[in-house]
């Protein structure tokens, strides 16, 4: 046996490998001796030298020459949002206890299409509200037949040609006669009541009668219940039928500098700060309100799959960063993969409250750590150099007139509805491109029926052809000696309406699709082809008024379109219910084909 080595400079040696002898191990790990590794697995602590290595090891002991920020103190300034407005219209006052959905999204219930009565179930709803009203006085309920008489629910009539609105479609006509001359019809009523009193007509009262009094006064008590019951637009709407998105916009006149933000492309659901665009205005120059300074406890930010830095404590699991795959040019997901693994334990959190429906911005942020040290924080992407397009968490994109970039740091908090629920679709309509007719259809996949309910749209086509072909007798069938025969044009679904592509005054190349009309041709109809109109009021803009209707051409890319209409409903800050009727766009389904065409030879069978 040799003997021992005395080497006098043992970390010389290390460095140089002056001796082989003399090795370096940076693993340090039990070697167990059993097949059982249940033991090995509890890393059974057995001294502090073992802990120090093993934090050693780890690189708990490298420090960064920081301290943790211990206290932190945050200036804050909040203006309230005052006005709202739908599209380029005039600003009305705002009311932040209600969600900004019901406000923005809510379109006019029609009670009457053109002459024929529509929303039959709204409308016999708000005759049995007056009747519980009047019914309410014993003064007043011997005119329950009286009202009813006069405002009588119409009953269908099959025995002359009408437009088949009604009289097309069974279960609508046996809704309306049942409730013919037994139930009071409340939209005559409510459109009487804003023109006229409720006591007028009725026999047997003259103007200063006590008991007309009495009618009088219940008129405006139940124009208030109905537009309490149901939120509908008090001046223009914020939906645009030309774009189908709703446009509108927030104004805080309070605040000195910008004071707009704009919603120029929602499309229905949850609005919050990254719904809206800094509008371009003018400063308000209003002096800047007092604000609020508070003195927070800095918290670590936590997260799922968060990498533990101590060795002996396991992460949930919920999340594998591991796991994820990444090339060499996702660079976000390698960032947010070294956000989750490098600099997990470097984030921390304080507590900041907002009021709703307000724009906050931060005026001062100093953070104390555990030496003492005082600094100031700036906000990410903050100063002259960064630019608008540097990243920010809560930024929203700037406005941009006459070469003018407008920004804004503040965090816009809208008043949103916590939980909408939504009701089955009135209307739907499925608006796509037809490459071989180089037309845009409006598919109306569900048209809504007088009695308030909506049905197929390929039915009620099919009913309405059914409806205006029985009044003409069945001609004989023509004997063909030929065996081919022409056809000038197909026929088409009634519910299928076409858009075709027309040119934008003024320019050159830009077209628009403007909604066109297809003929209902019935042999022995003494009026002639027939014009068939849309059933939907997504697709009959401007009918009633005469006036064309205008979609851009951007609107229906190749996946198409589609567009619903529903009833949606939600609470408000105070408790109170709000019902409103709404519009949405999605994605359609891709590209269809109506099977229209022209000029064919066909076989005569």
């Amino acid at each position: 046996m040799s003997a021992k080595v005395q080497i006098p400079d043992i970390l010389r040696a290390i460095e140089t490998l002056a001796e082989p002898t003399v090795l370096r191990w940076n693993r340090l790990e039990g070697r167990p001796r059993s097949p059982d590794f249940q033991r090995a697995m509890r890393a059974e602590v057995r001294d502090a030298m073992w802990m120090l290595c093993r934090q050693w090891q780890l690189g708990e002991f490298e420090g960064e020459d920081c301290g943790s920020p211990v206290k932190a103190r945050l200036h804050m300034r909040h203006t309230p949002l005052t006005d709202y407005a739908p599209q380029e219209d005039a600003a009305t006052p705002i009311d932040v206890r209600q969600p900004l959905e019901p406000q923005a999204e809510r379109r006019t219930i029609a009670l009457d299409a053109g002459t024929q009565a529509v929303a039959l179930d709204i409308r016999l709803a708000l005759g049995r509200r007056w009747l519980a009203m009047i019914a309410a006085d014993p003064a007043l309920a011997g005119y329950r037949d009286a009202y009813i008489g006069r405002f009588q629910v119409d009953p269908p009539d099959f025995t002359v040609r009408k437009d088949g609105l009604l009289e097309a479609h069974r279960e609508a006509a046996q809704m309306f006669a049942a409730a013919a001359g037994r139930c009071l019809d409340g939209g005559k009523l409510l459109a009487h009541l804003r023109i006229g009193a409720a006591s007028d007509g009725l026999p047997g009262l003259s103007p200063g009668d006590p008991v007309a009094l009495a009618l009088d006064a219940l008129g405006p008590k139940l124009i208030a219940w109905y537009a309490r019951v149901f939120d509908q637009p008090k001046a223009a709407e914020a939906w645009r039928p030309d774009r189908l998105e709703y446009a509108f916009r927030v104004d805080a006149a309070t605040r000195p500098d910008a004071a707009q933000f704009k919603a120029d492309e929602h499309q229905l659901g949850h609005i919050d700060w990254h719904s809206f665009d800094i509008a371009a205005a003018e400063p308000s120059g209003a002096p800047p309100q007092a604000g609020v300074t508070s003195t927070l406890l800095p918290t670590p930010i936590q997260f799922d799959g968060m990498p533990n830095t101590r060795w002996w404590r396991f992460e949930d699991g919920r999340v594998n960063f591991g796991d994820v795959k990444t090339d060499r040019v996702d660079l976000g997901r390698m960032l947010l993969v070294e956000f989750g693994l490098v600099y997990a334990n470097d984030w921390f959190l304080i507590p900041a409250e907002t009021p709703v429906g307000s724009v906050s911005d931060v005026r001062g942020l100093t953070v104390t750590n555990t030496f003492g040290e005082r600094i100031w924080i700036e906000a990410a992407g903050h100063g002259a150099g960064h630019g608008w397009r540097g990243w920010r968490m809560f930024a929203m994109s700037p406005a941009v007139a006459g070469g003018i970039t407008t920004e804004d740091d503040g965090l816009l908090l809208p008043p949103s509805a916590v939980r909408i629920l939504e009701g089955p679709p009135l209307e739907e309509v499925l608006l796509a491109r037809d490459e071989m007719s180089n037309l845009v259809w409006g598919v109306e996949r569900v048209v809504p029926l007088p009695h308030g309910e909506g049905k197929a749209g390929a039915e009620t086509s099919a009913e309405m052809l059914a409806y205006q072909k029985r009044w003409f007798p069945v001609a004989s069938p023509v004997v063909r000696q030929a065996d081919l025969r022409y056809e000038l044009m197909n026929a088409v679904p009634e519910h299928w309406i076409p858009f075709a592509p027309t040119h934008v005054p003024g320019q050159q190349r830009a077209i628009r699709l403007q909604r066109a009309v297809m003929l209902r041709a019935i042999d022995g109809d003494p009026l002639g082809p027939q014009k068939i109109r849309p059933r939907t009021s997504l697709l009959r803009e401007g009918i009633d008024a005469a006036q064309p209707y205008f979609l851009f051409e951007e609107e229906v890319p190749r996946a198409g379109a589609r567009v619903t209409q529903a009833f949606r409903r939600t609470r408000a800050r105070d408790g109170r219910v709000i019902t409103w009727l709404a519009a949405q766009k999605r994605t359609g389904r891709g590209e269809s084909s109506s099977g229209l065409a022209f000029d064919r030879i066909l076989p005569s069978a």
